[in-house]
């Protein structure tokens, strides 16, 4: 099925000029929003009378940018976290998500995803959440032409949910490129959203300006916008005029994952993410160098992939390193975890993080994290007692090694207290408690 010519019109003009209002309800509409709130006419206005009686369960249509599939199971794994915090939480959550797959992502990968129906209504029940993922053929260099496709699948598949009589109280968007799908239904249906952006072009204002055009139209649409950093936040709100409030990721980590650790001298230090120019490993490997002239013993472990391995492994042969620095490649998130766990320090030395789940996830662990202030991280680490910010260069970052190593030597670190800092700050708990207070005071649940 097709999108509706309105829609496809809506979703072509970058939207209309006039998008949805905040209420997300048509001043001529008669039938009662989902939701428990109903529009009635007053002089030719529609205004909002919300039920008094507050929903002890929420009903949540969560559509993601991304989400974890067995074609590519470490996509962004913070947006199913949310999604099972929310359920655990008592709420009901239906996931809905589109996945891009790439010639980049392997052949036999994106044949499968061409080959495969984005009409399938048969979901799988992820710790009772009921979820519908459907990866599509990406196309390169037809960025305008994925995003249609994307905002049709989700949009195509939510609306027959809705048809059949499905009803939810609000949406929760994940990035904006699933936005244009919330705002369609928000126009059709009148079913107000949240959106929660992660988005690195954005922080690095590295967008296109049609689609900067097209994030504000979503933005403006929606009754809600949560930024996952701080930092991340006051750039959003600067560059669209709109508020935005810092809520962080959700990171859901089994218990008892932290191990103890024997021995201060043999230290070693793990980094996790894409081997690419944004998140710098070079600059890991350059600091990880000069420190070993101070501390012989440490050894460094980097997981991930990406177009920089073939110069990274070029760096670690040049100067000797292959004893001391291993490459794990990609691996499950499992593995990950095993590998953080059973070291001593963590270092992330990105040149731009909107948030930083890798961070989080060490700090459950309870190893000290040493970080660049390049957004997302300084909402992360805020006492010294969990490690060390640096400025975003070299030098600083060189220094901090440094730093973090011999105060890892000398005992300044508490691994408990860094678990039950983590625990405080950004536990499932913890952050459904930030959103379901901005829920309500957005006006997206009735008071």
């Amino acid at each position: 099925m097709a999108l509706m010519p309105w829609a496809r019109s809506c979703f072509f003009g970058w939207f209309c000029d006039s998008p949805c209002a905040a209420s997300c309800c048509w001043a001529k509409r008669t039938q009662p929003c989902i939701g428990g709130c109903l529009p009635v006419s007053d002089a030719g206005a529609a205004k909002k009378i919300c039920y008094k009686e507050k929903k002890k369960t929420l009903n949540i249509l969560f559509l993601a940018y991304n989400y974890p599939h067995e074609l590519q199971p470490l996509t962004a794994p913070f947006c199913r976290d949310h999604a099972l915090a929310l359920s655990k939480a008592g709420h009901n959550v239906v996931v809905m998500a589109a996945l891009p797959i790439t010639l980049r992502m392997g052949i036999k990968n994106w044949l499968k995803a061409f080959r495969a129906g984005s009409n399938s209504q048969t979901p799988v029940y992820d710790k009772g959440v009921e979820s519908y993922v459907f990866p599509f053929a990406a196309f390169p260099k037809m960025l305008r032409f994925n995003s249609w496709k994307r905002t049709r699948i989700i949009y195509r598949n939510a609306n027959k949910l809705l048809e059949n009589g499905r009803s939810f109280d609000f949406i929760h968007v994940h990035g904006f490129q699933a936005g244009g799908a919330a705002a369609i239904i928000c126009k059709k249906w009148g079913i107000k959203f949240a959106i929660t952006e992660h988005s690195t072009l954005l922080a690095k204002n590295e967008i296109e300006r049609k689609w900067e055009k097209f994030g504000y139209k979503v933005f403006q649409a929606a009754s809600l916008c949560i930024a996952v950093s701080r930092h991340f936040a006051i750039i959003l709100g600067e560059r669209f005029g709109l508020p935005f409030y810092y809520v962080p990721n959700v990171v859901n980590m089994a218990e008892n994952l932290c191990e103890s650790k024997i021995s201060h001298d043999q230290i070693q230090i793990v980094s996790v993410g894409s081997l690419t120019q944004r998140k710098n490993h070079q600059r890991l490997l350059n600091a990880f160098l000069q420190a070993r002239l101070h501390y012989p013993k440490i050894n460094l472990q980097i997981v991930g992939s990406g177009e920089m391995k073939k110069q990274l492994v070029e760096f670690i042969r040049k100067n000797g390193l292959e004893q001391c620095v291993v490459l794990h490649g990609a691996v499950s998130r499992e593995r990950v975890l095993q590998i953080i766990a059973s070291s001593d320090l963590f270092a992330l030395p990105s040149d731009v993080e909107t948030f930083g789940v890798v961070l989080v996830e060490a700090l459950y662990c309870g190893l000290p994290v040493l970080a660049t202030d390049c957004g997302g991280p300084g909402s992360i680490i805020e006492d010294d007692s969990i490690g060390l910010l640096t400025q975003n260069n070299d030098e600083s970052f060189a220094n901090g090694l440094l730093k973090i190593v011999e105060r890892y030597r000398k005992g300044y670190y508490s691994q408990q207290g860094i678990i039950d800092y983590a625990k405080q700050h950004f536990s499932p708990e913890v952050v459904v408690s930030q959103l379901e207070r901005l829920y309500e005071d957005s006006g997206l649940i009735c008071k």
